[in-house]
């Protein structure tokens, strides 16, 4: 049987179309893409995201970004590679500042 799955990634529609032998294969694909339905920033609300993938040093990378915050919903892969997860949504903290509980080094002449 076919199926078509419709969700959504900040402004963008997405339609998946697949096909399923059983149900448990239908159930297993259903949920694999209900995980990616992530219609805003959980940090800042803004749905001015795009996806985003990298290989770096041999390993993948998939995630969510948020243009207005830079922050990241990352997604896991599964050990089998034969799927992803959701994991969590990351603040964007830039390397060379300290974290905002932190006090940076003192300015000059302190």
């Amino acid at each position: 049987m076919e199926y078509n799955f419709k969700t959504k990634i900040g402004q963008t529609d997405f339609v998946f179309k697949g096909e399923f032998t059983d149900i448990k294969a239908f159930f297993k694909q259903v949920s694999a893409l209900r995980g990616l339905s992530v219609p805003k920033c959980r940090i800042c609300d803004s749905t001015s995201l795009w996806v985003n993938f990298r290989h770096v040093d041999g390993f993948d990378y998939y995630s969510v970004r948020c243009n207005a915050c830079q922050g990241e919903f990352k997604f896991g892969q599964l050990k089998d590679n034969s799927g992803l997860f959701p994991k969590s949504w990351e603040k964007y903290e830039p390397k060379d500042s300290p974290p905002a509980d932190e006090p940076g080094p003192p300015g000059p002449g302190f």
